[in-house]
């Protein structure tokens, strides 16, 4: 049976499909042969009927939709922003999906967190802007791995230890011992993190190494376990298949971001850290060639990777390389760290070092101006709907040569309207209110007078006259504020108006203050905690500022990142060893 098609704007050709074909069918072979996507369809009509073909059942046969052979169709398209829409719909629910089951796993992993909101940012610090279905996918996807994570960590350590002082060629089995539920857990998370991930756009996972090092952790974890239980993880061939496509997919992702040579890693200071990553992957791959059977590839692959990872690690032989840099006044894990990263060469590591200090330097100088100018942004005050001045169009404005605080006024009574602005600023009439408006606002508030009331209230508390009158100026009349600070300062004692101390009539010592009153606690606890965090901020440097200043989830998944910030490639060393003894022994 033929069928012709007439489209409304796009391909136009016959289509054959078998006798008694489903509408689903019937699609699919329009892709076949057009590339039109289903899901692109609206609707159909055919003989003077319109087939809306989003409710209707993809099962139906084409017959009761009124199709028959030579039957001429014109077929609708969907506008891109509506199919872009029900896309955005489709991942959600499938995010919606995974969300669920993620829940549940987490539960499991015993932390008892169920929020996944946080926020993405870039290496400068700033929000990456993208879609909420892709934002809810890396964050949901990134806790979930970092979860996995912990527990990897956690048997890979214990492991580690056991082997360590385990002897014979069953070491790595026997230290696997009482770690297959810990481990399940973890391939269990790692696979709803990669599940989650999948939901993102392309373009955000090709951004950086995240995806990629979620997959290598769950072909690690796997073959983990499969030290414990033979008859699972990498024992089947669809399982090695899955590990396989999952290690291809991660090596596509590094050399995209590094080179198909790690060309891109040249120069920079962390390539010792990023170069590590490949001697996980060397291990993985050669782990997988001896399980599929193909032990020469695994001894090629596990010998190439045991050389990368006697390049990244630091013997006895280059203790007297790390003992010329630490005499050079650099300190110890600047030294080890700079000697891995230029290849154990001692002048770039000298030269890595300092690079390192001058950028770190330069970081803190640039949130620090960034705080400054964010200060600067507060004394010029809100538009008169209540937003900021524009720091862009205030930069841009004293780059023309006007003078600042002239230029955040006008902005500033523009709501942020550059060409208002510059035209206010250009107008002679204009620019003298603008310039009275400063003056105003630079000009220091009236000198305050408290009232006797509460001068005399606070002398009946047992303050002194003149303390109390400091204190209510200070404070702007608040009572409540001007008990705590003569709290803070010990009473100021100070009666009548010429500021002597306060006695009784029989000349006996003065009496202590009363206790501030409990209402006044909450709001002196409050101003303490933002007087802390306010010294904090001066006191602590940007990165431990950025610690703190983080959610426990995402300090989960910076305690991730950080495992790949250092070179610890004493697991590997551990693999490496374990299987090439077994490769050589089966290959002699």
């Amino acid at each position: 049976m033929s069928i012709t098609i007439k489209f409304l704007k796009a391909w136009k050709g016959e289509v054959a499909v078998a006798p008694g074909a489903s509408l689903a069918e019937l699609l699919g072979a329009l892709k076949m042969a057009s590339s039109i996507e289903p899901a692109s369809c609206a609707t159909m009509i055919a003989r003077g009927k319109k087939i809306d073909l989003t409710a209707t059942d993809g099962a139906s046969p084409i017959e009761t939709l009124g199709l028959a052979h030579n039957t001429s169709v014109m077929l609708v398209l969907h506008d891109p922003q509506v199919l872009h829409m029900q896309e955005q719909e489709r991942r959600l629910q499938r995010l919606a999906e995974v969300e669920s089951a993620a829940r549940l796993l987490s539960e499991r992993a015993g932390d008892g967190s169920s929020g996944f909101e946080m926020s993405l940012t870039n290496q400068d610090g700033s929000a990456i802007s993208m879609p909420e279905a892709d934002r809810k996918a890396l964050s949901l996807g990134m806790m979930l791995h970092a979860k996995g994570r912990t527990l990897l960590e956690r048997s890979s350590q214990s492991m580690l230890a056991q082997q360590q002082q385990s002897e014979g060629g069953q070491a790595m089995e026997a230290a696997a011992a009482g770690e297959a539920g810990t481990l399940q857990e973890a391939v269990q998370l790692f696979e709803a993190a990669e599940h989650a991930m999948d939901v993102a756009d392309r373009k955000w996972l090709e951004l950086s190494d995240n995806m990629a090092l979620l997959l290598l952790d769950v072909v690690w974890a796997s073959l983990l376990l499969s030290s414990r239980q033979p008859d699972a993880a990498l024992s089947e061939p669809a399982a090695q298949a899955a590990a396989a496509a999952r290690l291809e997919r991660a090596k596509g992702l590094l050399q995209r971001l590094h080179g198909p040579q790690m060309e891109r890693l040249a120069g920079r200071s962390d390539a010792g850290q990023q170069r590590a990553v490949y001697v996980r992957l060397g291990v993985l791959q050669g782990a997988l060639a001896y399980h599929r059977g193909e032990l020469h590839d695994a001894r090629s692959l596990l010998t190439r990777a045991d050389a990368m990872r006697r390049e990244l690690t630091l013997t006895a032989e280059d203790d007297a390389k790390v003992a010329e840099l630490l005499a050079m006044g650099f300190r110890q894990h600047e030294a080890r760290s700079a000697l891995l990263a230029c290849g154990k060469d001692v002048g770039g590591a000298a030269a890595c070092v300092l690079q390192r200090r001058g950028a770190a330097q330069a970081r803190v100088e640039a949130q620090r101006e960034k705080r400054r100018r964010s200060a600067e942004l507060k004394t010029y005050g809100l538009t008169p709907m209540g937003r900021a001045v524009d720091a862009h169009g205030l930069e841009q404005l004293v780059g023309l040569g006007y003078v600042r605080p002239l230029a955040a006024e006008a902005l500033r009574q523009s709501e942020n309207d550059l060409n208002e602005a510059l035209s206010a600023l250009g107008s002679p009439e204009r620019q003298e209110a603008l310039q009275l408006a400063c003056m105003q606002r630079a000009a220091p508030p009236p000198s305050y007078e408290p009232s006797q009331e509460s001068v005399v209230g606070l002398q009946a508390m047992g303050f002194g006259e003149a303390a109390a009158r400091r204190a209510l100026v200070a404070s702007h009349g608040s009572v409540e504020q001007a008990v705590a600070a003569l709290t803070t300062e010990g009473g100021g004692g100070g009666g009548g108006a010429s500021g002597g101390a306060s006695s009784s009539s029989s000349g006996a010592a003065a009496a202590a203050p009363p206790a501030v009153p409990a209402a006044f606690s909450a709001e002196n606890v409050a101003a303490a905690v933002a007087g802390a965090a306010a010294a904090a901020e001066e006191a602590f440097d940007d990165e431990q500022m950025h610690a703190i200043g983080h959610s426990g989830l995402e300090h989960a998944v910076k305690a991730s990142e950080r495992a790949y910030e250092s070179i610890n490639l004493d697991l590997e060393a551990a693999a490496l060893g374990y299987f090439l003894a077994i490769v050589e022994s089966r290959l002699a």
